[in-house]
Order: structure tokens, then sequence, then C-alpha cells
């Protein structure tokens, strides 16, 4: 089971940093989950302003083919420090 790593991002609606869990990979494989929980642990919620921010992770291993995802993050301008 992967575990989430701490980080801080910048909220791109408010310019506020807050603190949360990224997951940079995802193996439904290992730990099977819902679209809804998947949905869950790559969305984000700014504390501040309560815009809705999604990081997606890195890596999905979704059965025995691998999807690598390339995060789009300039597209909202999201600034992410990882803390662990």
């Amino acid at each position: 089971m992967s575990l989430p790593v701490r980080v801080k991002i910048k909220c791109p609606g408010c310019g506020e940093w807050f603190e949360t869990g990224y997951w940079a990979s995802i193996n439904l494989m290992v730990e099977p989950l819902s679209e809804e929980d998947v949905e869950e642990r790559i969305t984000h919620q700014c504390p501040h302003c309560g815009k809705k921010i999604v990081l997606t992770p890195d890596l999905l291993v979704t059965s025995e083919e691998w999807l690598i995802f390339e995060a789009d993050r300039e597209q909202e301008k999201i600034e992410i420090e990882f803390l662990d």
C-alpha cells in the first residue's frame, strides 16, 4: 500500500498555502479502490477559499499495465513544496 507524502500547496484561487497529503502513486492491484476513493485521494480543497485542486498521481497502476501521468500543474499554476 502506498502512503501519501506531506506537501504544501499554494492555492491558485486565493494564493494562500496549506498542507495536505499527496499520493504520488496509487496501485489498484494491491489496494482496490473505487473511482470515488481515487477521486477523494487526488482532490484537495483549500481551507481558505474552498477551491478544489486536483493533484494527479505520477503513477497509477490499474492492472498489469502501468499508466504514467504527466502532472499538468502549470495549467492551474499550482505551486507545491514537498515536506517529507
